[in-house]
């Protein structure tokens, strides 16, 4: 089947979301989708709904996916194949003149592609200082922003958990967007490298991105946000706005509640302006986490410097069980769930938690401790404390601790 469609400003208006049904054989063996259109002025992404609802999604980065029974194109599920279907397109972006699209859609092949190769086990991994924690407790360093090949990410989910690794992290969360496809896979692909790949979904929306942390199930990107936060929570999951102030990608959507989490240090964060935090106070500050919304080698934040894996650090204060060097998801979630968190501008630098009235400050010598009581004012009217020693308990009251250092945060916590 081939199809030309004509979308323009009209049709976006509209319906953001359009749909191209076809029907599937018993002798299919897997179902191919192209889609061409001029990209040079246009961007319309691309999922697919089979006969059980949710197939897959890659947005604007794939033209070309397939599906099978027993594989598919990395943002894609495989499963059953007879029955109705639907190619589901966004609109993204679409010039004033319009753009044509060409849909096709034909059985595929049987065979799956080949397998890329593992990467081997970094053994370059530093060893982090880590904070003091609670008796019965230890802290654990992550990032909860991350994207992977299931989605618009050049990495492959073995190539980001040795990424990880070789950066001294004990996890990362998967977001890929609006999809979670990569889900059966995690567990197998960090325990090589010591590393818990944590599930997780970028909600992607026209009007703002948001995380769902944890093991829940597909949150349809289409309905409310009110609907899949609270299907989030539901699941036992968490549901954080993702880089809430970053110009076309804010977050523009009413909601009824304050989300459980908010991505207050992403990698978009200059490190000294209070845009974040004058939003975050605005939301009842929930619970921060820090993002570095890792997408490929080559990346590059705010500040001009290399973009990794845990550029900024979440850390996270997860029972010592026991159980292994590397946290289970359920515990790194159920420390967001209770606050239990700080941030620091990398796994290896200064970093700082709180105990009550007091932060304790690591590696953070001649550092300034700032202590914002009200984060709707400008950081730099907060109380100002020095930091004298690697290690530092310093009496803060209440408020936001941040650390700077060179006019820049390198670490903060609620």
């Amino acid at each position: 089947m081939q199809l030309e469609l004509n979308f323009g400003p009209t049709e976006r208006e509209q319906s953001y979301y359009q749909y191209v049904p076809f029907s599937v054989a018993k002798d299919w063996r897997s179902v191919a989708v192209e889609l061409a259109y001029d990209r040079s002025s246009a961007v319309v992404d691309l999922g697919l709904l089979g006969p059980e609802g949710f197939r897959g999604w890659s947005g604007g980065a794939r033209t070309s996916v397939q599906v099978a029974e027993r594989w598919a194109t990395p943002g894609y599920l495989p499963g059953p194949l007879v029955g109705d279907w639907s190619v589901f397109l966004g609109l993204y972006q679409v010039p004033e003149e319009g753009v044509k699209v060409t849909v096709t859609v034909d059985a595929g092949p049987s065979e799956a592609p080949p397998a890329k190769a593992w990467p081997p086990v970094p053994s370059d991994a530093p060893a982090l200082a880590r904070p003091p924690a609670r008796p019965g407790y230890r802290w654990v360093a992550g990032d909860f922003h991350c994207h992977s090949e299931h989605s618009d990410g050049s990495s492959t989910l073995p190539e980001l958990a040795a990424l990880a690794r070789h950066r001294g992290l004990d996890f990362l969360a998967v977001t890929d967007h609006n999809t979670v496809s990569h889900f059966p896979h995690l567990e197998a692909a960090g325990l090589p490298y010591g590393v818990t790949l944590v599930p997780g979904q970028e909600v992607t929306t026209p009007e703002g991105h948001a995380n769902c942390i944890g093991e829940v199930q597909w949150a349809d990107f289409r309905s409310a946000p009110d609907d899949w936060m609270a299907k989030a929570g539901s699941e036992g999951g968490l549901a954080s706005l993702n880089h809430p102030v970053l110009g076309s990608l804010s977050w523009r959507q009413p909601l009824s509640r304050k989300p459980a989490l908010m991505e207050l240090w992403h990698a978009s964060w200059d490190r000294s302006s209070a845009t974040a935090f004058q939003y975050w106070a605005s939301l009842g500050t929930p619970v921060p986490v820090g993002g570095s919304d890792f997408h490929r080698p080559g990346d590059i934040d705010a500040t001009g410097a290399a973009l990794y894996p845990g550029a900024p650090t979440t850390w996270a204060e997860v029972p010592a069980d026991g159980s292994g060097p590397s946290p289970s998801p359920w515990s790194i979630v159920e420390a967001l769930r209770a606050g239990s968190v700080a941030i620091s501008d990398s796994p290896t630098g200064p970093v700082m938690v709180r105990r009550g009235d007091e932060v304790v400050v690591a590696g953070g010598e001649g550092a300034t401790l700032v202590v914002v009581e009200d984060p709707s004012q400008a950081l730099i009217d907060g109380r100002r404390l020095e930091v004298r020693g690697e290690l530092e308990s310093l009496r803060v009251g209440p408020g936001t601790a941040l650390l700077m250092a060179n006019g820049k945060a390198v670490a903060l916590c609620p």
